[in-house]
């Protein structure tokens, strides 16, 4: 037969049946079609088999073509592709001097046009050099050991070979993919693909091991960054970036006026260590803006003197997601200078020697902030102070071990929902300092839990002299620390003015009430006081209210009163239980419990009646 049709190939899309594909070049015989299936999306191939019941397809052979028909129904995502493939084999056998079968003859030859025909179909997808091209061209590649792990390249003469790399010369490449391809290391590569904000502490031979001092080129990528030469003129912003690792620094580091940030990859994953004693480990400096360190642990690596992270009188900075540990120097690991508007979101602060001192810092906020200094020994005081601080908001944590807060001078300052579990013989909270009085402070949703003590505990909460606008609201403190006992009272309040005690409940376990102090004042004692819904209880003994003040009003109280001598203007409302007074204080009763006690030139006003003795 004749063969003018050099189609060798044809396909058809799925459309949710069955489907028959017509085919119009010439066949003999089962086994002379290749057909495939193809995900459209992917280019994924699944070969099918003739008489398959899956995956398979029947086929009808002959000189003009046929019909290929699939067992299965194909969706529109699916091509299939119907192909000849011929068998490479030669089946006719001339005897010498036999009889000539013409029609034996022509079936050889034309299966040998078919499979020319098939071979131009491959052909015509190979790579091919130009007629014109120089017939001297190397078209052969490297053996295959030479060219394993290489890219097939073409040289200047257009010869083709095996390289690692590609020849900018070789290939057509765009402006900026030529400025990649041809940066001459990681640094200038950033540049171009804008990624220059980012600057990787690795990249200037920072390692992370631990061992190696990291100091240098971690101050080498700090410095790279432009400085700040103004508030007008911020310079760069960029972050100094820790891959996962330990950074050893012997050395501390300093933002020397630049607008940066640190970051790491986790406080699990991130740790700058402390190599020497003496060195603040991070030093943001200048009173320029955003500057925070994020996502590492600090760790003091019990080292003395100087610092974990110090922030000198930065605007808008802080620290998010970081840990602070193991610091043994006697300077707080946190410490913050003349900051303006400063944060911290998510702060731990672990076995510190001393936690945090906030300076003449305003406008400070503290999320999530935590101080567990539980394996520290001895009875250590570990504070968290402001001193001279305005603008305070401490909102959620925990302090757990022998931390200390102290409020030192400063005004507008609210703590709230912390939760203290203290080993402490010291107050927990001491508002104001011996020449430093606190103005508009308030303590709210405070649960404190005092779980062991080998000594004798003090004070849980002390308003030093001259305090003012102090309020107390919603206080619990229990305490099960029965190898210590408290000797002196809970809340001591000395010459405070506009004090305020709200929903103060405490209870003591057995043998934990040496005292019956539950709040008391110093021979002074405060101006206008006032407390409402008061309450104590003990296994043991009976705690009660001890207080000289002037202008003082107690409103639902169930524990013992007493007021001292030289008190003045007294109110008593919905108290239940003995009041004893040792004042000439006019004292106003409503709804009261127990008979009061009263010495010999008191003056007692009770609801509806006036009692004068005979010297009035």
């Amino acid at each position: 037969m004749t063969l003018s049709n050099i189609t060798n190939r044809t396909s058809a899309t799925g459309a949710g049946a069955v489907l028959a594909i017509p085919y119009t070049f010439p066949t003999t015989q089962s086994g002379d079609l290749t057909v495939t299936r193809r995900t459209i999306s992917t280019g994924v191939e699944v070969a099918f088999t003739e008489n398959a019941s899956t995956n398979g397809y029947t086929a009808t052979y002959s000189k003009s073509g046929g019909t290929v028909t699939t067992s299965d129904s194909i969706t529109s995502s699916f091509q299939v592709h119907v192909s000849r493939s011929t068998p490479f084999t030669q089946e006719l056998d001339l005897e010498q001097g036999g009889n000539f079968n013409a029609n034996n003859v022509e079936t050889a030859f034309d299966k040998v046009t078919k499979l020319t025909i098939q071979n131009k179909d491959q052909l015509g997808k190979s790579l091919k050099f130009p007629e014109t091209d120089s017939t001297s061209l190397t078209v052969e590649l490297p053996n295959a050991i030479d060219r394993a792990s290489k890219n097939l390249t073409f040289d200047s003469a257009g010869n083709a070979t095996a390289s690692v790399s590609v020849e900018t010369g070789s290939v057509s490449f765009t402006t900026f993919g030529t400025n990649i391809a041809e940066a001459a290391n990681a640094l200038a590569g950033k540049v171009v693909m804008n990624l220059d904000h980012v600057v990787d502490v690795t990249d200037f031979g920072a390692v992370g091991d631990g061992v190696t001092d990291d100091s240098s080129a971690i101050q080498a990528a700090i410095d790279s960054i432009t400085a700040a030469t103004s508030q007008a003129a911020l310079g760069e912003g960029k972050v100094i970036f820790f891959p996962k690792g330990v950074y050893l620094c012997n050395t501390g580091l300093v933002t020397n006026g630049r607008k940066i940030s640190f970051a790491g990859v986790g406080v699990d994953n991130t740790t700058i260590l402390k190599g020497a004693n003496g060195i603040d480990l991070i030093k943001v400096g200048s009173s320029f803006r955003s500057q925070t360190v994020r996502d590492m642990t600090l760790d003091g690596n019990d080292k003395t003197g100087g610092s974990l992270l110090v922030f000198n009188t930065p605007n808008f900075a802080g620290a998010e997601n970081i840990i602070l540990r193991d610091s043994l120097s006697t300077t707080s690991a946190l410490v913050t200078t003349r900051a303006t508007i400063i944060h911290f979101d998510n702060v731990k602060l672990i076995d510190n020697v001393k936690n945090a001192f906030f300076d003449d810092t305003d406008g400070i906020s503290l999320m999530n902030f935590r101080v567990d200094n539980s394996e520290i020994s001895g009875g250590v005081e570990n504070d968290v102070e402001f001193s001279e601080c305005v603008g305070v908001y401490w909102y959620g944590g925990q302090i757990i071990g022998f931390p200390t807060v102290r409020v030192s001078g400063g005004s507008n300052i609210l703590i709230e929902g912390i939760v203290n579990e203290s080993k402490l013989i010291h107050p927990t909270f001491t508002i104001g300092g011996e020449a430093l009085p606190s103005r508009n402070v308030i303590l709210r949703n405070i649960n404190h839990t005092l779980t062991s003590a080998t000594v004798a505990v003090t004070e849980f909460i002390e308003i030093k002299n001259a305090c003012q606008g102090v309020i107390f609201d919603n206080i619990r403190i229990l305490n099960n620390a029965t190898g210590g006992q408290n000797n002196k009272g809970w809340i001591k309040i000395g010459t405070a003015f506009n004090v305020s005690f709200r929903n103060i409940n405490i209870h003591g376990a057995a043998g934990t009430f040496d005292s019956t102090n539950l709040i008391f004042s110093t021979s002074l004692g405060p101006d206008f006081i006032d407390m409402v819904n008061i309450s104590a209880t003990s296994d043991s003994s009976s705690p009660s209210i001890l207080m000289r003040a002037d202008n003082m009003k107690i409103t639902h109280s169930n524990v013992p009163i007493t007021i001292s001598a030289s008190s003045k203007f007294i109110s008593l409302e919905d108290c239940t239980e003995a009041i004893t007074n040792n004042s000439d204080a006019v004292i106003s009763r409503t709804n009261y419990g127990d008979q009061i006690v009263c010495n010999e030139n008191q003056v007692l006003c009770n609801e509806n009646q006036v009692v004068l003795n005979s010297e009035r």
